[in-house]
């Protein structure tokens, strides 16, 4: 058994997955999707959150919002075309999709200073599904090493592996995993019948949650449905209603720009100052 004071010690290996990201029984850290990412992923998050903490709310966080990615524990979703954090784990590669080929998705951990990453990432939204479905239902698949690679099909230069994990070398610690096209991972049990926030796709989103779709960004309103995140300059009363992210005042705003023009008044000032107490 696992307790919270073990949880520092632990190798960041797939096989201590969740309790790696646990604390009290609560998750230890952010899930984490792209500004701008793919419903898909943000469903991804919901599920994958639901797993290991189903009654925490607003443990998601946008990439936006994340300083340092090495100071804290994430579980990040995307790859680096939809996910700046995923890209930093990667090492900013010039190619965002640099490290999957189509069909191929990823479950990889890293650990920085005592905080661990794990990064769930494919070739595409569809690939990016399969891996969040997986780690979801980690209770399913024997999980183990730092890199479990999935593949949703078969080629001849893969690694063939039916219905099962396979461990490849404990040099690398990766294991390699084969979905049939017509194969899917078990469905993350539901935990209650009701949901409290927006019913997307068969996953429950909590009230506040922001997404992309059909390229407009939305969040899951008070009504249980998606609405049109508002421009500047329109009233609002949460940061989620703006697709700035800011609600200053009842007004959908800009804090960089609010910065930027206190900034310039400032200089203003200072510049006036200086030509009056200057002269002589």
């Amino acid at each position: 058994m696992i307790i919270a004071s073990d949880i520092a010690e632990l190798e960041a290996d797939l096989a201590n997955y969740p309790e790696i990201f646990l604390k009290n029984g609560l998750l230890n850290g952010y899930i984490v999707v792209g500004d701008n990412a793919p419903s898909s992923d943000v469903i991804a998050a919901v599920d994958i959150a639901e797993s290991i903490s189903p009654s925490e709310m607003h443990i998601s966080k946008l990439a936006s919002e994340i300083n340092d990615p090495y100071n804290t524990n994430l579980i990040v979703i995307g790859n680096g075309c939809n996910n700046v954090i995923s890209r930093k784990l990667l090492g900013n590669p010039s190619d965002c999709n640099e490290y999957f080929d189509s069909g191929e998705a990823r479950l990889k951990m890293y650990e920085h200073d005592g905080h661990y990453q794990l990064l769930v990432a494919g070739y595409g939204e569809k690939e990016t599904r399969y891996a969040a479905n997986i780690l979801a239902n980690w209770k399913y698949y024997d999980l183990k090493g730092d890199e479990m690679k999935i593949y949703l099909n078969k080629t001849e230069t893969k690694i063939e592996v039916e219905n099962e994990l396979q461990y490849v070398s404990p040099s690398n610690e990766t294991m390699e995993y084969v979905v049939e096209p017509t194969e899917t991972s078990p469905k993350v049990p539901a935990e209650t019948a009701a949901c409290n926030g927006c019913n997307v796709d068969g996953s429950c989103i909590p009230f506040g949650t922001r997404l992309v779709e059909d390229g407009e960004p939305r969040y899951c309103d008070i009504t249980r449905s998606l609405a049109a995140q508002k421009a500047k300059t329109e009233m609002c009363q949460n940061n989620y209603e703006c697709t700035t992210n800011q609600c200053n005042d009842g007004v959908c705003g800009s804090l960089s720009e609010d910065l930027k023009e206190t900034k310039g008044m400032l200089s203003k000032v200072l510049d006036w100052l200086s030509r009056i107490f200057g002269k002589g």
